[in-house]
């Protein structure tokens, strides 16, 4: 029911929000138009480079290269140091039954409660 005023309130805020930032903008920055202005550059197309071609000498042979490295394996660890884990003792309930509200309501009665109890070692 109020949603729409809601909309309706921030679509008149955003509105505003743009009409004040275009009618803030500085008056010395020009406006971008779409058409060309007559300070636009021309752009022409560059003649193809001239293909040189080069003589076979200048070609490079490099001798083989190979990386040598020694091999190492991995091998897993036993590890026999493991601490034990200590199970903790169970822990018993100390206190008395209290309720915490209705878990469903229906025509403005409860039809369950939370019942909860504390817990101690």
């Amino acid at each position: 029911m109020i949603h729409p005023w809601i909309f309706g309130g921030s679509l008149l805020a955003g509105g505003g929000l743009v009409a004040f930032a275009l009618n803030t903008r500085p008056s010395d920055v020009p406006v971008p138009s779409l058409e060309p202005s007559p300070t636009s550059v021309e752009v022409v197309s560059p003649e193809p480079a001239p293909v040189i071609a080069e003589p076979a000498s200048s070609v490079i042979e490099m001798p083989e290269a190979r990386i040598a490295a020694p091999v190492r394996t991995v091998r897993a660890r036993h590890v026999t140091s493991v601490t034990p884990v200590v199970d903790a003792p169970p822990l018993q309930p100390c206190s008395a039954w209290r309720e915490l509200g209705p878990t469903t309501v229906n025509r403005g009665k409860a039809a369950e409660a939370v019942s909860v109890r504390t817990l101690c070692p």
